[in-house]
């Protein structure tokens, strides 16, 4: 099956260099099944829209001699919700990292999976030192007993919660006072992951 797949890159110069290139290493190399290429490519779709192909070329041979065989596969969506999902990250990175309050992501058993850099500033322990840990260890003992039995309850449970003045120690042992919020991170299925 012979097959051309059209882009501006092609009537590039370099590009279409670039690209005999890595076909005459592949026919080089068709004695080692191993040798496979795969990369991403934008298209020019007939429909005037441009598309991202996963392109995976491998050597083969034939009765003939060597050959190459690429398979392609059209991977546009799955492109958009990566980089979606990164730039969503970036932000929330972003966000965390500069602001003055201490944000917490915690598993379902409340055990801290991120902590923001303020929380150095604000309790002097730095993020390193929270991930891993349950923050009960690091409440006063009333408010520890009413977080866990009411707060932690509904917000595990994916119910509203307000917001709550706690005790927190900080690593002076000396306890602030803090006002906190809680908010379940669900999957599709209305899962808490977070």
């Amino acid at each position: 099956i012979y097959s051309q797949i059209s882009s501006p890159q092609e009537n590039d110069p370099h590009q279409t260099k670039k690209l005999q290139k890595s076909i005459n290493k592949l026919l080089r190399q068709s004695r080692a099944p191993q040798s496979v290429q795969n990369e991403l490519r934008e298209i020019h779709h007939k429909d005037g829209e441009f598309r991202v192909m996963e392109i995976t070329t491998f050597p083969i041979k034939t009765e003939v001699g060597h050959m190459l065989c690429s398979v392609g596969r059209d991977v546009t969506e799955r492109k958009m919700a990566d980089d979606a999902l990164r730039a969503s990250e970036e932000r929330f990175r972003a966000l965390a990292t500069n602001a003055t309050d201490v944000v917490c992501l915690h598993n379902p058993e409340g055990i801290i999976l991120y902590a923001s850099p303020s929380s150095q500033k604000l309790l002097g322990y730095t993020p390193g030192e929270l991930i891993g840990k349950d923050p009960l260890n690091f409440m006063h003992p009333d408010d520890a007993k009413f977080m866990q039995e009411d707060f932690y309850y509904r917000a595990f449970h994916g119910q509203p919660v307000s917001s709550v003045d706690i005790r927190l120690k900080n690593k002076d042992d000396v306890y602030i006072w803090f006002e906190t919020n809680a908010q379940a991170v669900l999957d599709q299925e209305h899962k808490i992951i977070q």
